[in-house]
């Protein structure tokens, strides 16, 4: 047979000089020196290769997070098979050469067999019996092993197949009975690594802050920062590292090696998208670097652009969109936010996008967004673009009159500082099609808005100044108008003009209090309202008499009738009898978010109620007096409340517990965010039975609860305590004095928030947090009397600290 031991051999094929075919015991693999985060995840990759019920691994991740890195130290620390290979398999998979080079390994030669098929009955005959070990790396897509003639791994031929892909769906294709993302470095080992490509320059104290923010622009990700390193390797001029720092906000492209090294890598991934989706991707361009991007809303601007299609009502514009960022994430093109409902991009993946849409001919994007931007684009460039994003600047004026023939879309989110729009700003912008003035300062609209007759989609999210909005009346051809989170007082009359309003969110709108009785009535194509913790004046019958001076009771009936009406979220404040019509109503089906304020007679809702809001997302109860639970008597199987994110519990003095899980009724393996305030009743928050259904919860805040003495009852003995958890808040808990009895972490937190609770002194933290922890904020005395296993832990958490003044 003829094997070579113990030695490299590249395998025949010399038109394959790029690719690295190994059959070896060792293989030549970038050290992993400092990199703390990458031995735990071969050691992973290594116990899985000696469990018998796992026979096909899967890792995948983004171009140049090192997963070839990976499966390398894997290849060489592994023994025990009676063969190994390590195949790179490329974008462009020559299939032959790779079965010719099995072949050969196992003494088959080429003339004993005559084609492809005969070769791979050769291989299968020699491996049938034998234990191989095939590492298969940069795979774009499934194949079958049979027709190369390797045998299925299995239990009882006890082979294993590891393979390395940018894409889940490929590892899924191969049927990996497990796969393992590789994640970008923690910063500790990103600095370890710059430091070692860069040199020791970049601890010189003039250059070291500035240095760290050249490391944060490569977003953890190891070919970006040994690129930048290197680039930037022995350079003692601060100004220059200034320079890098700019270049790499402004155009990464044109740092030395950027574009050759790690753009174009990226870009395979993105080459490899069909059509549709490579739009989707590149509009993510306009947004700012590190953004939390809200999927709903980005799903409803694809779907107004045109980029997705084929799609009947918003309900299902929405699952379309998650389809598309689905398919992204599968390709580490876009990653999952902080909650389900939202998404990020990687900063390098982005600067690749912006790279690619500046590349092309015709003028897609202008985008120029962050605090270093100070001024509006030029007006030629106005008059040339099609999309504009100057999105979280420093920006505090526009042009007066820009001219825009081709403008389809301008997002001025995050603009604070611009509390003004000229009058005449919009007078010639015909075209446009979306309007985002989300977080803007402004107060009011210049009148120059009702040219814009081709304008879908409004944005006043956050808008806390924003009052007057009468001109928006006149936008016939809206069909999207977000006032969440403004400041709005009333609803205008022109408002009966929107006719093709399909989206309307007046979400904590705290100041509304009238709105034109029949407005409702005069939205036909309404799909999605949501009122939640906004106006709440409802009721069943139709005379419209005033409650007072300002208030008048709108209609359920009108939301009834609302033919397309699919989503809804509402309040409803001071009246018991419109919420037992609600929840006995055909409305309770659509029900997303439901606020119940000040129902003075309200002790909770019933079993045949709760079984029916199977959409609930949202969940606030707020100066209900007589409210002792939040499922009034029911002893139940059922699932109730299968899809609830967010709980508010506030102003319920007779609330003695929260049912959860075994021990109670509510389902809150989705819930992610839960606010508790002014429950005095309540002496703890969650029972150890209950833990396992807390695996998403994200942030909880409890504060006034005077009786309240431990966060969670009993004993721990979970190794990961509500795994998800990256933040706490405690105020105002005077008899608290622990958050739980056990030595498991929360290894997932980076924020956590403490005042007056002045009989806690020990948090639930491990010395390994203190990389991902990055505020422990609390009164001066408090964070001194803290009390810690030993010092060394106090050590690791001290630079976390932040004061109270």
């Amino acid at each position: 047979m003829d094997v070579i031991d113990d030695k490299l051999r590249r395998i025949y094929d010399g038109e394959a000089s790029n690719r690295e075919d190994y059959l070896a015991t060792e293989i030549p693999a970038i050290p992993l020196d400092g990199q703390e985060g990458a031995p735990a995840m071969i050691q992973r990759v290594l116990s899985y290769l000696q469990d018998g019920t796992i026979t096909m691994i899967g890792i995948y991740g983004m171009g140049g997070v090192g997963k070839t890195t990976l499966v390398k130290h894997v290849f060489n620390q592994v023994g025990g098979f009676d063969y190994m290979w390590f195949i790179t398999v490329s974008k462009e998979p020559n299939y032959q050469r790779i079965q010719s080079s099995i072949a050969r390994d196992l003494g088959i030669s080429e003339y004993e067999c005559y084609g492809t098929e005969e070769r791979a009955d050769q291989v299968f005959q020699r491996l049938k019996e034998r234990k191989y070990l095939l590492i298969l790396d940069d795979v774009w897509a499934g194949f079958e092993l049979h027709e190369l003639g390797i045998p299925n791994p299995s239990r009882d031929n006890l082979s294993k197949v590891v393979m390395a892909s940018r894409f889940l769906h490929v590892c899924d294709t191969m049927e990996a009975d497990i796969s393992l993302k590789v994640e970008v470095m923690f910063e500790d080992d990103a600095w370890k690594l710059f430091v070692e490509e860069a040199g020791s320059v970049v601890l010189q104290p003039s250059i070291e802050e500035t240095a760290r923010e050249v490391l944060r622009e490569c977003g953890g990700l190891p070919l970006a920062i040994r690129t930048v390193g290197k680039a930037m390797r022995d350079k003692g001029d601060v100004g220059l590292w200034r320079s890098a720092l700019r270049t790499l906000q402004e155009s990464s492209g044109e740092i030395a090696g950027m574009k050759s090294e790690v753009l174009e890598s990226l870009k395979l991934s993105f080459d490899h998208l069909d059509d549709a989706t490579k739009n989707c991707f590149l509009y993510l361009s306009l947004f700012p670097e590190n953004e939390i991007i809200f999927t709903y809303f980005l799903s409803v601007n694809w779907y107004l652009e045109g980029l997705i299609a084929d799609v009947g009502d918003f309900n299902e514009v929405e699952n379309k969109g998650v389809a598309v960022m689905s398919n992204l994430k599968d390709a580490c093109l876009l990653e999952s936010g902080n909650y389900a409902r939202n998404v990020r991009m990687h900063c390098v993946v982005r600067d690749m996008a912006l790279w690619i849409a500046s590349s092309r001919d015709e003028p897609m994007f202008l985008t120029r967004t962050g605090p270093g931007v100070h001024e509006p684009p030029e007006e030629e460039e106005w008059e040339k673009a099609k999309r504009i994003s100057l999105m979280r600047t420093s920006i505090d004026r526009l042009p007066e009159k820009p001219i825009c023939p081709h403008l389809l879309i301008l997002m001025l989110e995050g603009n604070q500082r611009l509390t003004r729009i000229p009058s005449d700003f919009f007078q010639s912008m015909d075209a446009l099609q979306i309007l985002n003035l989300n977080r803007t300062g402004i107060a009011s609209l210049p009148s120059s808005v009702s040219s814009l007759k081709n304008l879908r989609a409004l944005y006043f999210y956050a808008c806390k100044m924003l009052e007057d909005v009468e001109v928006v009346g006149h936008l016939y051809n809206l069909q999207v108008l977000d006032l969440y989170l403004t400041a709005v007082k009333e609803l205008p009359e022109s408002f009966l003009n929107l006719q093709n309003l399909k989206i309307l969110r007046l979400g904590f709108t705290l100041n509304l209090k009238k709105i034109p009785p029949n407005l409702f009535a005069c939205l036909p194509n309404l799909e999605v309202l949501n009122m939640y913790r906004s106006y709440g004046y409802w009721q069943t019958r139709s005379d419209g008499k005033r409650t007072d001076e300002f208030l008048y009771r709108l209609n359920l009936l009108d939301l009834a009738n609302l033919a397309h009406l699919d989503a809804l979220d509402i309040t409803i404040d001071n009246s018991g009898e419109s919420l037992e019509w609600l929840l006995n109503s055909s409305l309770v089906d659509r029900l997303e978010g439901f606020a119940i304020e000040s129902c003075a007679n309200f002790k909770g809702i019933s079993l045949f109620q709760a079984c029916k809001l199977t959409r609930l997302r949202a969940l606030s109860m707020l100066s209900c007096p007589e409210l002792e639970e939040i499922l009034n008597g029911i002893d139940a199987k059922e699932v109730i409340f299968p899809d609830l994110r967010l709980l508010q519990l506030e102003a319920l003095p007779k609330l003695e517990r929260i049912c959860i899980g075994t021990e109670g009724r509510i389902n809150f393996q989705k819930l992610e965010k839960l606010t508790v305030k002014g429950c005095n009743r309540l002496k703890s928050l969650f029972s150890c039975a209950s833990l396992k259904q807390l695996q998403n919860l994200n942030y909880v805040e409890v504060s006034d609860c005077s009786e309240m003495k431990v966060i969670i009852e009993g004993h721990v003995r979970e190794e990961a305590v509500l795994p998800k958890l990256t933040g706490f808040s405690l105020c105002n808990l005077p008899k608290l004095s622990i958050i739980y009895d056990g030595t498991s972490a929360l290894h997932s937190l980076e924020f956590v928030d403490v005042s007056k609770c002045p009989m806690l002194e020990k948090l639930p933290l491990d010395p390994k947090q203190s990389r991902r922890l990055k505020s422990i904020r609390g009164e001066k005395d408090w964070l001194d009397r803290l009390k810690w296993e030993d010092p060394s832990v106090m050590a690791a958490f001290q630079s976390s600290f932040d004061y109270d003044d």
